[in-house]
């Protein structure tokens, strides 16, 4: 089970950044944002299951999400997505 909780907290993070770069904000607010969707998404399905939260419990959880940001920002520019239009 925790592979599939890595893969869906490093996509949410990684749609999340790249939604907010496609708004016009700089890197660092889209980083904050793509960290909050990652890791707001895994609470509130540990919450909807009644478990307590990932993030309350390993530390590590907020850094993943950080590092899977930090990873689609520095791959945006050579993606070829690089327009930044909002829809």
């Amino acid at each position: 089970m925790l592979v599939f909780d890595a893969v869906g907290l490093s996509i949410v993070s990684v749609v999340g950044t790249q939604k907010a770069l496609n708004y016009g904000l700089n890197p660092a607010m889209a980083a904050l944002l793509g960290v909050l969707s990652g890791v707001g998404g895994g609470v509130l399905r540990d919450m909807l299951t009644s478990q307590i939260p990932t993030v309350l419990q390993k530390e590590i959880y907020a850094m993943a999400a950080l590092l899977a940001t930090k990873y689609a920002i520095s791959l945006e520019p050579a993606s070829g997505l690089g327009q930044r239009t909002a829809y």
